[in-house]
């Protein structure tokens, strides 16, 4: 049924009921429309039609009703504009549209200042319209006709304006009814701005079932006394409103007396529904308790460039009190999507971004052809590429019911030292604490233009005690997901459909960093180091050495200072089981210094997948792989196997097979029998591929086998001469740390003995390296060299990148063909030697190492 059929049909048939009401009148479903006819009449003597923009600048009244109406009925397209926007907003829109008419009300029209503009003053001007007929001629339009256009919040820039069609109301309409079924005995509360998509269901939904709306006043929707007042004094059966509206309602009944209390519970909303963003299972249920018995509730899902996609009606025995409430499934003439980075279907209950087809797509943002093409996709999985996908930004995945189920925002991912963390998830746990009302959480960049997370707290009526908000989270979180600060509020700022407004958020104040001060003279010269080390004038013993940036080089001049002071020989290893100051600090203070040491480093736990076990490179520590490990996202433990040596207590080896035995004795202490699945970088390529070849001598199984920018040690190393104009070339860009790396990496491989000295004493020079690490070096070095690796029968994979160009140039293979039987697969990667394990690049190995490793997978 079109909007012209059922005004029509209710004012035949219903003509006295009440089909809507503001705060000073009403009108019957008679007057509404004759109204509605009257004014189209005189529009369309202004020559609008089909296509042609009208716009409406008024206050929340039955005037803007009226006039939407009305621009519809005439067979135009309504542009509505709000009479809270700043100047220069609606300036903008003014200008893009180039709107001729606007309809408006007196004490407003002295806002219009652009020349050509016609206005109709709907609050003094009907004198005018009623001598225009009652009776109306179905306008021109197609189901393709424009029906209005409405501008988005500007979240993610300037705003946008998004162009929906009759047909995509109606459809909406027809669909959305059927899982809310609105009777014509409910009253109707719209509350939200007539800028906003949802406005046009809080108005037509009612509209077209014979119900009554009821319009709230710019008061309403500001006072929440006032709202919760005027539910009561209504009778209001239907609320549609944001879930931010809910949490501030849920603080303003906590403030009132007990009668008012009781009054909502014993009011008549016997439906509530819930749109706007994600809907926690938590706030559902703190809803349902207030209702001495609660009313349907119903989750509504869409965007401004969709008008709706699904609903879900949420079953009166769902009682999840954690996550989120799923949003149901698509309406009959949409169509959803969820797909990875590369545009292809996510399998299972895996978590995609979502994108929408069908008959709900808008016709695309006016004036902006670049942003359609990149919000408006061709379809990547049909034949008909005019067939279009709207790119939502919500990552979502399908529940074991077939229900899909909302998880965050695309947008609002931030990448923490090199993890992904959904920030909407630590609001979730936020709100858990009883203290914390309500929580924002955004991605922050620091001093030193490293990414952090702040959290934003509203107080439940008490005290918020920091401290025991952070001990809170650590047993919901992990340790990547701690804010570094936080900021009590008293309220959270809302844009004007009352979402929390995440672009004005104020800057933390460094007072609330969560800074813990040192408590004793180890602890406070330990923090001169870290701030001399790290470049950071501001550090908590609580603070995590590589959250704060550090790296191995770091380590290295970290525990030089410690040598230094203390006389105390601590392994790199230790930053990994004792990264902060103040477990760093219980080290130190130990009278004899006698660690447990191992050649096995957990690098990350968890998983219950076979371990990855990643080998040192020629530094003979797995600081290096840090970031690697951070980034790798697999279901399975991550080891690090370090050189024997450097704790000065055993010598090193020095042969690769006999490093490879000895690793192979320390893997099965927790692993006794394959599958196997073994990485090395650089150098601990090469022990990583004897490991495998000396597993399948054992009779064991290697399932997977990394060599990372690694060339087999058949090939010499490039005359000197021939990598000059490289080697100079990329000194030039690295910083003096990184030009140390780079010798420590590259140079100090070249085959002759006197050279390496000499490296060697350079190194020593720099006061940053023992004499146990040179020879670790120098030994793993010399046994590189000597190495004749023999024929491996398993699969290799080689990962490469832009520092073997010269070798790949000519030997395609790096010299590994020959060594393996079982297939030999490389793959390019980008960064070069260094940069490949740090950021950005390190993302991109991580998920190339994690497919690499799936798709080997058996245990």
């Amino acid at each position: 049924m079109s909007i012209r059929q059922f005004l029509q049909t209710n004012s035949d048939q219903n003509p006295t009921a009440i089909a809507i009401k503001d705060p000073v009148a009403e009108l019957t479903y008679q007057q509404l429309n004759r109204k509605i006819n009257q004014l189209a009449n005189y529009l369309r003597k202004q020559g609008v039609e089909p296509d042609v923009l009208v716009g409406i600048y008024a206050d929340r009244s039955i005037d803007f009703a009226i006039a939407i109406l009305a621009i519809l009925q005439s067979g135009g397209a309504y542009v509505p504009l709000d009479s809270s926007y700043p100047k220069a907003r609606l300036e903008s829109i003014l200008a893009e549209t180039q709107l001729s008419l606007i309809l408006t009300q007196q004490h407003l029209a002295a806002d219009i200042t652009k020349p050509g503009i016609k206005l109709f003053l709907l609050d003094t001007q009907w004198d005018e319209i009623s001598r225009e007929s009652i009776d109306l001629e179905p306008a021109q339009t197609t189901s393709d006709s424009l029906a209005y256009i409405m501008y988005t919040s500007g979240s993610t820039g300037k705003p946008q304006g998004v162009q929906i069609t009759i047909a995509q109301i109606e459809y909406y309409l027809q669909a959305v009814n059927q899982v809310v079924k609105i009777q014509s005995t409910d009253i109707y509360l719209h509350s939200a701005s007539f800028s906003f998509s949802s406005s046009i269901r809080q108005l037509l939904l009612p509209l077209s079932q014979g119900a009554k709306v009821v319009i709230a006043s710019k008061e309403n929707t500001t006072n929440l006394s006032s709202l919760r007042e005027l539910i009561q004094t209504e009778n209001i059966t239907v609320f549609d409103t944001v879930s931010s509206v809910w949490n501030y309602l849920l603080i303003n009944l906590t403030e009132t007396d007990k009668s008012q209390q009781i009054q909502l519970i014993n009011s008549h909303l016997r439906l509530l529904l819930f749109s706007g963003g994600l809907l926690t299972a938590q706030l559902l249920q703190q809803v349902r308790r207030r209702f001495l018995q609660p009313p349907q509730i119903i989750n509504i899902y869409g965007q401004t460039e969709t008008i709706g996609v699904c609903a879900y009606p949420i079953p009166a025995d769902f009682n999840t009190s954690d996550g989120y409430v799923p949003i149901g499934s698509p309406y009959p003439h949409n169509q959803l999507y969820l797909l990875d980075e590369l545009l292809q279907p996510v399998i299972g209950t895996g978590i995609g971004e979502l994108y929408v087809s069908g008959a709900s797509l808008a016709r695309g943002y006016l004036n902006n052809p670049e942003l359609n093409a990149k919000k408006f996709i061709s379809h990547p999985l049909r034949i008909n590429t005019q067939q279009l996908l709207y790119k939502t930004g919500d990552l979502a995945r399908y529940l074991p019911d077939g229900n899909l189920e909302l998880v965050g925002r695309q947008d609002f991912q931030v990448k923490i030292r090199g993890m992904r963390v959904e920030v909407e998830e630590i609001e979730t746990v936020l709100m858990q604490h009883p203290d914390v009302e309500q929580a924002a959480v955004i991605g922050k960049k620091d001093r030193s233009g490293e990414q952090i997370i702040v959290a934003y707290l509203v107080s439940n009526q008490v005290e918020i005690n920091i401290g025991e908000v952070r001990s809170f989270l650590k047993t919901k979180l992990p340790d990547y997901m701690m804010p570094s600060a936080f900021e009590i509020m008293k309220a959270l700022p809302l844009t004007s459909n009352r979402k929390i407004d995440r672009n004005n958020l104020p800057e933390p104040s460094r007072e609330n960093f969560i800074i813990v001060p040192p408590r004793d003279e180890v602890e406070h010269q330990l923090v001169e180091i870290w701030q001399k080390v790290l470049g950071i004038q501001k550090i908590g013993i609580t603070e995590n050495f590589f959250d704060l940036g550090g790296h191995s080089l770091m380590a290295l001049q970290l525990f030089a200072e410690i040598r230094q002071i203390w006389n105390k020989r601590l392994l790199l290893a230790i930053l990994f089981e004792s990264p902060t100051i103040i477990e760093l600090a219980n080290v130190i203070r130990q009278a004899e210094l006698t660690p447990k040491w191992s050649p096995l480093v957990l690098l990350k736990s968890g998983g219950n997948r076979s371990p990855l076990f990643c080998i040192h490179p020629v530094g003979g520590n797995v600081l290096n792989y840090y970031n690697l490990s951070k980034n790798l996202e697999i279901n399975r433990p991550i080891y690090g196997l370090q050189a024997r040596g450097l704790d000065d207590k055993e010598k090193p080896f020095d042969r690769i097979e006999d490093m490879a035995r000895d690793f192979i004795q320390t893997i099965q202490t927790i692993q006794p029998h394959g599958p196997y699945f073994c990485l090395g970088y650089s150098f601990g390529g090469i022990i990583a591929f004897d490991i495998a070849r000396q597993f399948v001598e054992l009779g064991e199984e290697v399932a997977f086998l990394g060599l990372l920018d690694i060339k087999s040690p058949r090939i010499s190393n490039a005359p000197l001469y021939n990598r000059l104009d490289l080697q100079l070339k990329k000194l030039k860009t690295l910083t003096p740390e990184q030009k140390v790396r780079y010798l420590i990496e590259k140079i100090v491989y070249k085959k002759k003995a006197d050279y390496r000295s000499a490296v060697v004493t350079k190194l020593c020079n720099l006061d940053l390296f023992t004499p146990e690490l040179l020879s670790i070096i120098d030994r793993n070095i010399k046994a590189k060299n000597d190495y004749k690796p023999q024929v491996y029968s398993g699969e290799v994979n080689l990962l490469w990148t832009e520092y073997y160009q010269y070798y790949i140039d000519r030997y395609p293979d790096l010299g590994w063909g020959n060594l393996v039987t079982g297939g030999l697969k490389l793959h390019h990667v980008p960064g070069d030697h260094i940069s490949i394990m740090e950021e950005p690049h390190v993302q991109t190995l991580a998920d190339k190492l994690k497919y690499l490793i799936e798709a080997s997978t058996k245990i």
